[in-house]
């Protein structure tokens, strides 16, 4: 969610992309775009033990899930799901991030996008992640054919009377 200063608020369970900006020696430290860094244990990343922990590098992106928020707004991150399997979280390598608005991301994820992704699809070889903090990752082999992705995807969601994006075009 969105506050009055228009900064993502983050909600236990919200779908997270964030970019590492410190490492720690138990945890590293993520900008989702929060009021506050959110914290990600070494042992939260799927796959890692503590004999082999994750070798991750300052500026790195990460999709996770909010694991926790506490009174004071510290935000615990995991990419471990519950039942031990990781579903798309972790580590996003190669790839170009942007940033939308709360509010955009959120109808993505809940309007169903497949048909507007088929299509895309059939012309461009891509993979796509978005975060409910307003974060889209896009692997796709240009920025160029990430740009026209996003527009796309932006462009379908204006256009459906059902749906108010509040986006503006430039």
């Amino acid at each position: 969610m969105e506050g009055l200063t228009r900064q993502y608020c983050p909600a236990v369970g919200d779908s997270a992309l964030g970019c590492i900006t410190a490492v720690h020696a138990d945890c590293y430290s993520i900008n989702t775009g929060g009021s506050s860094l959110a914290t990600l244990p070494h042992l939260s990343i799927s796959s890692r033990t503590k004999h082999s922990p994750a070798k991750l590098k300052t500026g790195a992106v990460v999709h996770a899930s909010v694991q926790r928020v506490n009174h004071l707004g510290e935000v615990a991150l995991t990419c471990v799901e519950e039942k031990s399997c990781s579903r798309g979280l972790g580590v996003l390598n190669e790839g170009f991030i942007t940033r939308c608005s709360s509010k955009l991301a959120r109808n993505m994820l809940a309007y169903s996008l497949e048909s507007a992704l088929g299509i895309l699809g059939r012309s461009v070889s891509f993979e796509i992640t978005i975060g409910h903090n307003g974060r889209l990752w896009i692997a796709t082999s240009t920025r160029q054919q990430a740009f026209l992705i996003v527009k796309a995807l932006s462009s379908r969601l204006r256009r459906d009377p059902l749906i108010h994006t509040g986006f503006t075009p430039a």
